[in-house]
Parts: C-alpha cells; sequence; structure tokens
C-alpha cells in the first residue's frame, strides 16, 4: 500500500511539472520560440541518496531519450518533522522502515494539503522560464 502510494504521489508530482511547463510556456511574455529551445525536461522525485541505483537507471534512460531531467525538491508534509538532512525523525519511522500507521494516515487524509508542494512546483516553473530567458539572450 505505502509503495503505491509513493508511486502515485511521484506520478501526481509529474503531472504537476508537465502542467506547469507548459502552462508556462504558453503564455504571451515567456513563450518558448520553436527556434530557441524545444528540449525536454523532465521531473524525477526528490531522493537523499541520488547515487541509488534505480535513480540513476531513471536519469540515463530520460537522456539517452533525449530529455533533460531535472531532480524535483524535497515534498514535506506539515505533519512530520525533519532533521537537517530531509530525513524523517524515526518516531514516524516502523521497524520494517516504512512510515507509521498514525503519520501514513495523517498524510492519506491530508493528501498534498499542508505540505510544501506548492512552493517546489512553483520554484521549478522559475527556474525553467528563467533558463529560458537566459537562452533567448
Amino acid at each position: 500500500m505505502l509503495i503505491m502510494f509513493k508511486r502515485v504521489c511521484s506520478v501526481f508530482c509529474i503531472c504537476m511539472l508537465t502542467l506547469v511547463s507548459f502552462s508556462c510556456s504558453n503564455s504571451d511574455d515567456d513563450a518558448i520560440s520553436e527556434s530557441t529551445d524545444s528540449h525536454i525536461y523532465i521531473g524525477v522525485a526528490w531522493r537523499a541518496d541520488i547515487s541509488n541505483e534505480f535513480f540513476t537507471n531513471v536519469c540515463r534512460a530520460i537522456q539517452q531519450a533525449g530529455g533533460t531531467p531535472v531532480m524535483l525538491a524535497q515534498v514535506k508534509s506539515s505533519y512530520a518533522q525533519y532533521d537537517n538532512y530531509g530525513k524523517l525523525y524515526s518516531k514516524y519511522i516502523s521497524t520494517n522502515d516504512y512510515l507509521t500507521e498514525s503519520i501514513a494516515d495523517s498524510i492519506k487524509l491530508y493528501t498534498y494539503n499542508n505540505s510544501n508542494i506548492n512552493e517546489v512546483i512553483l520554484s521549478l516553473a522559475c527556474n525553467f522560464i528563467q533558463k529560458q530567458r537566459l537562452l533567448r539572450t
């Protein structure tokens, strides 16, 4: 169940990234002409361990397909506490290395509300627009 939840969250973030990218690129002020850059940027869910084999394989596959992987910032729930490295405090982790039932229930109940997902997507969109402006100059 937790793995499915993580997959749904990852897909949601990628869909949001795609929507933000299209909405930014279609505005009059920030329109991307076909002659400047038609490169594809793909959002990849945040990981603390970027040397992980799965993560590196996903990034490599995106690059081989002609895209550029962009790691999303870490999305954090306000219902949990994190250390300075972005790691959940151990009180939220079960002995099997899954979320405890109480924090998982809170996250499921409130979904993306009370998280920093809006800031993560906005930051990504702003960086995308800034790169496009630099390419035009």
